[in-house]
């Protein structure tokens, strides 16, 4: 005999459907806040007055001086605060109580997935003086246990790039090199690929915005000249070689998270030409003459603005 519990009555039934659909689509709304997570930094610390004694209820803020978001919260009971989700930037940090001198610090540089800790003081007086500490200051990552290297906008513009590939920066951080199989003219070996401390090359990961950008081979997507360009649009990408969180996933060897630029307040753009000759090549031990003619120009325009 079957029991009469073994089925749901139908009314249950057809009410579940619309559950599971929220669910599922609170599930898709949730992607976008997993892929900020990587690509952003998190700046926390605790407030405290002169005499170490933590101080509840400050109001910090957290702007950034290219484009003018900002981020504002209030400290816990224990004095401690937490800003997630900051766009890689400068940052100026404010913080503010009643009873003390409201103070400012500026030249915060603020770097892809980094979560740093900042600590500020305050100091007993009026509102109307303003307590400001002024100068580029590098934020030191407390909060993470991962080992992983950051490649900024200066090393990128500055440092030459045979093809303007700048997945080749990612050689210049410990525990990475060039990786090379069998068969390369395959599809499946295009691009540069690397090798992330002894992992295959085809075990990496490679985030753009937080968005995947590996190739169907697991490598970094690339042009028919076997490269990756963009370098111009890049502002900074980290290498993340161990000991990664699960925000990351999809990869055993390392994670390359990349983060483009973005407008400002400000129009600005530029023009760029990379050259390179025959004039300039070395003559190998072997070769007989002088060296055999090549010409490469890349050319390019860059337009940014808010």
């Amino acid at each position: 005999m079957r029991s009469p519990t073994t089925a749901l009555p139908a009314a249950t039934a057809r009410r579940s459907y619309p559950i599971a659909a929220t669910m599922l689509l609170a599930m898709a709304l949730g992607v976008p806040g997993a892929f900020a997570q990587i690509t952003a930094a998190t700046v926390s610390g605790v407030v405290a007055d002169e005499t170490g004694g933590v101080l509840p209820g400050v109001d910090v803020t957290l702007k950034n001086v290219e484009t003018g978001l900002t981020r504002s919260v209030v400290t816990a009971h224990d004095g401690s605060y937490n800003v997630p989700g900051l766009p890689p930037g400068m940052y100026d940090a404010g913080a503010s109580l009643p009873g003390f001198t409201p103070a400012v610090r500026s030249g915060i540089q603020v770097a892809v997935g980094q979560q740093a800790s900042l600590n500020l003081t305050l100091k007993v007086g009026g509102t109307e003086v303003v307590m400001e500490v002024a100068g580029t200051l590098a934020l030191v990552d407390t909060k993470s246990s991962s080992l992983s290297a950051l490649v900024d906008e200066k090393t990128i513009e500055a440092l030459p790039l045979n093809g303007r590939n700048f997945i080749e920066l990612a050689l210049l951080q410990p525990g990475v090199t060039a990786f090379s199989m069998r068969g390369s003219g395959s599809l499946t070996s295009r691009g540069q690929q690397i090798n992330i401390n002894g992992a295959n090359g085809r075990a990496n990961s490679y985030l753009l915005d937080g968005a995947n950008m590996s190739s169907y081979a697991g490598v970094a997507v690339s042009t028919a000249a076997d490269t990756t360009l963009g370098a111009d649009m890049i502002r900074e990408f980290r290498v993340v070689t161990n000991a990664f969180s699960a925000d990351y996933g999809r990869a055993m060897g390392g994670v390359i998270s990349v983060v483009t630029k973005s407008g400002t307040n400000q129009p600005h753009g530029s023009g760029f030409e990379f050259f390179r000759n025959s004039a300039m090549d070395a003559r190998n031990f072997f070769d007989v003459g002088a060296p055999l003619p090549f010409e490469r120009h890349q050319l390019g325009l860059e337009g940014l603005c808010q």
